[in-house]
């Protein structure tokens, strides 16, 4: 059992992800595999080759009627068959392991290296479900091809080959009769199938966009009660899905009938050319025993042609489907991981003093959309020193603040101009890089599914040890530790199926992580997009407090929802102000209460601030 157990887990030590290029062709995640496949195919055909001139050789045998005859028979099999289990097995399942994971993994890495901008245009249970079946089709195709369509190539050139060594016509009559049966129909079924195929994968995308929807968007589906149109949503895919499915498969199950029918009429013409040899002497009766068993043998398989062929092309398209899909998914314009090399970021980069953020006439906006925010210039420089560097923006709704806070933060890259912070492009560096420089908090609370450790450390050193009471003070001070306390502590599972928390908790757990990350990474500049809009007073009161120790050693801007959470802000831009100049100004409280209308509005209590 511990040798089995061994050989078994033997293909599993040598496996490596690899990175599959989808600005490539569909094929080359197989070119980087070409050695396993070239040993594959070989050990394909030798058995094949054995496999399919076994008649023959029992005939020799018989003929002969030499003992040594039946060694010869039998050790060659014995041998591929042992090579078989040792060498090409577990080259076939490091091939199909390979090529599943490896499409999965790249899938996966490429969406994540998209610009954030582009992901909000793409249904998730679209881009879920076509990883799916595109993971599952490379499956198939790898079986098909090397199970099914190689074998039954290998077998049927060396039936024909065989045969012309016996007879010359006959070679030529069972030669032509096959290559015109397998072409014509594999051309049919392909043909047939293609408009099905299609609407299957379309019917497919749907479903698995209103069923992603059911599971993620459960709250907000029973809190508006639109169970029933749901549930008519999901039947009226569902259905659709299994209707194209059918009409699929009955399409190439009808073509089927003919293919048999066709296939019985080519064995009997076959059949009586072999009996009219044998009466006129040309091949003796065993030698043509043993070429209509070896046909039967050969040909067979062709009875499986319309599912060989079928399957093969059905993979091929979804595969194709998942490269357009992708191609079209949107673009990866700056660095992101931390093998994509981009600018150089020293410590004295992140650490210089004074700090500085710079706009240099930057346009930016979101896709096919018109700009937001049209060639814009900023320039601010704070001494570490500097006790207070709490900035704050305030405008009305739609104005452009959170455009703008994802401009400094790294999400939105500028289609023209550039974002220094510290004399460095942002865009310029990866996100290992970025982090050190510039820590964000979005206007959206959200977490990942994991325990309550998990999202107060995420994005954090996985290599940094937090101890259990540092986190425990944290959760305290932004007043969260006493919802969990009693209930997991901070193994408390939040997300899907955990504990169901209120925006403004989420948001106070955001904050949480972000206070973490600036203790960690000591950024020099933090953005903040309306941290307090979900809060009660008194959580407001602690988290403004809080911002204001994050600005004691970092350049924090923050987009506020109330006056209250910049109090204490050293300066404020009104982005009201955009419309008189291009550049943007940040002005002490006193001063912006003479220049922006909104601001004295804001004071007076006349008007909102919301994003």
């Amino acid at each position: 059992m511990g040798f089995l157990k061994n050989w078994a887990a033997r293909p599993a030590r040598s496996v490596k992800l690899i990175d599959i290029d989808f600005s490539k062709p569909w094929w080359s995640i197989f070119s980087a595999q070409k050695g396993k496949i070239a040993a594959i195919t070989a050990s394909i055909l030798v058995y094949e080759l054995l496999d399919t001139l076994q008649p023959i050789f029992i005939g020799w045998v018989l003929t002969s009627q030499n003992y040594m005859f039946v060694v010869l028979l039998v050790v060659p099999y014995l041998i591929d068959e042992v090579g078989s289990w040792f060498i090409v097995r577990p080259l076939v399942t490091q091939l199909h392991a390979q090529t599943m994971d490896s499409f999965r993994y790249s899938a996966c890495k490429t969406i994540l290296a998209i610009d954030p901008e582009f992901h909000s245009q793409q249904s998730s249970g679209v881009t879920l479900g076509k990883i799916r079946r595109t993971t599952d089709a490379y499956f198939r195709f790898i079986k098909k091809v090397l199970d099914d369509l190689v074998p039954l190539t290998i077998v049927l050139t060396i039936a024909m080959a065989s045969v012309f060594m016996f007879n010359t016509m006959l070679g030529i009559v069972i030669a032509v009769a096959l290559v015109v049966l397998g072409g014509l129909f594999s051309y049919l079924f392909v043909f047939a199938t293609q408009g099905v195929e299609s609407e299957v994968n379309r019917a497919d995308d749907v479903a698995n966009h209103v069923g992603t929807e059911v599971i993620t968007r459960i709250q907000f589906i029973r809190a508006s009660f639109a169970v029933d149109q749901m549930d008519r949503q999901l039947e009226a895919s569902h259905l659709s899905a299994m209707r194209s499915s059918t009409t699929f498969f009955m399409t190439y199950r009808l073509l089927r009938g003919f293919l048999v029918f066709f296939f019985t009429l080519c064995l009997g013409f076959i059949l009586a050319f072999l009996i009219k040899l044998v009466r006129s002497g040309e091949l003796s009766t065993v030698n043509a025993l043993s070429i209509i068993l070896m046909i039967l043998r050969s040909a067979h398989p062709l009875l499986k042609l319309d599912k060989y062929v079928t399957e093969t092309v059905s993979a091929y398209r979804k595969i194709q489907d998942f490269y357009a899909y992708i191609r079209g998914y949107g673009k990866q314009t700056y660095p992101v991981f931390v093998n994509e090399q981009g600018s150089e970021l020293s410590s004295q980069t992140c650490q210089t003093d004074p700090i500085t953020l710079t706009v240099e006439h930057a346009s930016a906006s979101y896709a096919q959309e018109a700009p937001l925010l049209q060639d814009i210039s900023l320039q601010i420089s704070v001494t570490r020193q500097e006790p207070n560097k709490l900035y704050g923006i305030i405008g009305p709704s739609g104005i452009g603040k959170t455009t703008f806070i994802s401009l400094l933060g790294g999400q939105l890259k500028p289609s023209v101009g550039h974002v220094l912070v510290n004399g460095c492009d942002i865009y310029q560096i990866n996100d290992s890089q970025r982090q050190r420089l510039i820590a964000l908090q979005g206007q959206i609370a959200t977490n990942v599914f994991g325990s309550l450790k998990y999202n107060v450390t995420f994005g954090l050193p996985e290599n940094h040890v937090y101890s259990d009471d540092e986190i425990i003070q944290l959760l305290e001070s932004v007043g969260l530790w006493y919802l969990f306390k009693d209930k997991g502590g901070l193994a408390t599972m939040i997300g899907e199926g955990g504990l169901t928390l209120s925006g403004g908790q989420r948001q106070r757990l955001n904050f949480a992580n972000l206070f973490l990350r600036a203790q960690v990474y000591k950024p020099s500049i933090i953005l903040i997009d309306e941290p307090t809009s979900s809060l009660d007073e008194v959580s407001e009161q602690r988290i403004t407090e809080m911002i204001s120790q994050l600005a004691e050693r970092s350049l924090t801007l923050v987009i506020a929802h109330r006056l209250k959470t910049l109090e204490d802000a050293h300066k404020i831009l009104d982005f009201c102000l955009i419309n008189q100049t291009n550049r943007l100004v940040f002005y002490e409280p006193d001063e912006l209460r003479k220049r922006s209308l909104y601001y004295q509005k804001l004071i007076q209590g006349n008007a909102i601030l919301e994003e």
